[in-house]
């Protein structure tokens, strides 16, 4: 639940005056991570079945499985080698980043900046414990290794078939940038603004498993390696454009314009764009909304990512195991995701009650393409029926998943990213804010909750599938409604903060249809309490610490869970946590 880690940071940044108007600036980082986690032992099964060979009927194997086995009877086999103790993963991750460049200002006060931006990280990674079954089979069909055998997994006896997993990988990014900025004249309301910049970048990334892993020839299936990398070229131009100035119900109206152009390598050119207005009716109250494209193209990852077994919580009536076997990875048939963006708000700054905000922001975001997997439950619900045989084969959704029940008793299917049909999501964010002083202290208060009006997904066949209100097993949870509290009171040299947070309840997806077949459907609402503190020692010295998860909350299970029994990125999987921290300006 927790990972020991240890990281070495170095930073540094300077600048050095070229001339009055021009400016050299430098930024330089590395960084080295070691962690480590454990897993359960793992779990081996034959991909292709043994044959029952005991000594009793002119074999070499033991008679313990009669006389519920018969001589020559086929069997498919598996288990969890407890025996040979934990999985023991560790990583060492290598990061460095450098920045230099340049800017400056013209003598029109306009100013401009250009840069370059390396960063490179590479990462090498074990998985310790594991069992080449590959071996183990061969053995089996050599008559060396009886697997129905108990003593044959412990001890010396397995020894040689436990092997540690050495895997490498690394990324690069290579950024070339320039932007210029300035006032061009001056209007009845004031000054339009212009930006505009450009800028290159080239992305890479690999990663090279592990000899045995590459060749599938250990227990899990093969894992593939990654290769691969783009390059972009991005121009942009921003208007700021002051329409209405010192008008009755029109303190300031201004409107904002924006439009980006870019070429891949990988797909083309295109562009987006944007607009927005603000609108200032008096001191009071403020109006503001905007309308935009947006566009996200592929990273690497997601594009070149080599196929992978991944083991997913699913509920499904043909089988009694609650993982399925899920291949996952990349895709380089993925095309960019494009977003229709539309937002509307207010913010009311009430003269009447000095520091206190009132802000209510609308959105409403419809994605094509987007770049996903698909829920797994959905897919086993969609794909196999109750005695595990393939339904619905003539749809998309269906075809590429590939989905079948192995002869253990598994479900198996494909599930790598892929352009499903479309993502539609709505809903408000509320801010309130107060800041005032009393007995003596300078106080500051805020709320922000958020409501989900919306979030549905198209599968590949067209077909809307509504996530509100729903916590899945690996594609995220979508809480109606989600609030912060946090409360501050400053001294001179300290400050005291507490914090509320509210995650409503959900229903688990993999109950969507039957929930009366899992053992817990949903989850409750949940509230963590913060509290944390700082102390100014001197003016360059300071303390601070607190507690999370005051009250020691453990997070909720529910059925076709994620990760640990939960979900480990919706709620706090510590439980309560203290934390100390110094800092020191020079």
């Amino acid at each position: 639940l927790s990972t020991p880690m240890e990281r070495l940071n170095l930073s540094m940044a300077g600048t050095y005056e070229l001339t009055e108007s021009i400016r050299f600036f430098t930024e330089a980082m590395y960084s080295k991570r070691w962690s480590n986690q454990q897993m359960a032992p793992q779990p081996i099964w034959n991909n292709s079945a043994w044959v029952y060979n005991p000594k009793s009927a002119g074999g070499w194997m033991t008679d313990e499985l009669l006389p519920w086995v018969q001589p020559g009877e086929a069997l498919a086999y598996g288990r969890r080698m407890v025996e040979s103790g934990t999985r023991d993963f560790d990583q060492v991750v290598d990061t460095i980043r450098i920045v230099v460049g340049l800017e400056g200002e013209f003598e029109n006060g306009w100013t401009w900046d250009a840069s370059y931006n390396k960063g490179k990280n590479d990462s090498t990674d074990t998985l310790a414990n594991l069992h080449n079954l590959g071996s183990i089979n061969a053995a089996v069909l050599e008559g060396t290794f009886d697997p129905f055998l108990q003593s044959s997994w412990e001890g010396e006896s397995i020894k040689p078939y436990i092997y540690t997993e050495v895997n490498s990988g690394g990324s690069e990014l290579d950024i070339i940038a320039a932007t210029l900025s300035g006032d061009l004249f001056e209007l009845p309301a004031g000054i339009m603004g212009f930006a505009a910049g450009y800028e290159h970048r080239k992305e890479a990334a690999h990663y090279t498993p592990d000899s045995l892993t590459s060749q599938g020839l250990a227990n899990d299936p093969r894992v593939e390696p990654t290769s691969g990398d783009f390059s972009v070229n991005e121009f942009y131009a921003e208007l700021a454009i002051p329409l209405l100035s010192e008008l009755p119900l029109a303190q300031q109206v201004d409107l904002s314009a924006a439009m980006r152009y870019f070429d891949y390598s990988t797909f083309g050119d295109d562009t987006t764009w944007k607009l927005g207005l603000t609108w200032r009716v008096y001191d009071d109250l403020m109006i503001r909304g905007g309308m935009s494209t947006a566009f996200r193209a592929p990273t690497v990852y997601e594009l070149y990512g080599g196929k992978s077994p991944s083991f997913e919580q699913i509920v499904h009536p043909a089988t009694d195991q609650d993982q399925a076997e899920v291949t996952v990875g990349g895709n380089e048939m993925l095309t960019p995701e494009e977003a229709d963006i539309t937002t509307l708000g207010l913010v009311y700054s009430p003269s009447f009650v000095e520091g206190l905000s009132l802000t209510v922001d609308y959105y409403d975001i419809e994605i094509s393409n987007t770049i996903t997997s698909v829920d797994n439950n959905y897919i086993a619900n969609q794909c196999l029926d109750a005695g595990g045989n393939k339904i619905n084969t003539g749809t998309a959704l269906c075809q590429s998943s590939n989905i079948e029940l192995d002869n253990s008793g598994r479900i198996k299917f494909d599930n790598g990213l892929q352009n499903i049909g479309a993502t539609n999501t709505s809903g408000y964010d509320i801010n309130v804010a107060y800041v005032f002083d009393a007995f003596g202290l300078d106080w500051k208060a805020g709320w922000d909750s958020s409501i989900l009006s919306e979030y549905e997904e198209f599968d590949p066949d067209g077909n809307a599938v509504d996530y509100r209100g729903y916590i899945t097993g690996g594609v995220g949870a979508y809480a109606k409604f989600k609030s912060n509290l946090n409360i501050t009171a400053a001294g001179d040299d300290w400050t005291v903060t507490y914090e509320a947070r509210y995650i409503d309840g959900m229903d688990s997806f993999a109950c969507k249809k039957n929930d009366g077949s899992c053992y817990a459907p949903s989850v409750d609402s949940v509230v963590y309490h913060d509290l944390s503190g700082s102390y100014d020692i001197t003016d360059r010295i300071r303390v601070s610490g607190g507690v999370n998860n005051l009250f020691d909350k453990e997070p909720p299970y529910y059925t076709g869970n994620n990760d640990s029994n939960t979900d480990p990125y919706t709620y706090d999987m510590l439980g309560r946590y203290f934390f100390v921290r110094a800092s020191m300006k020079f």
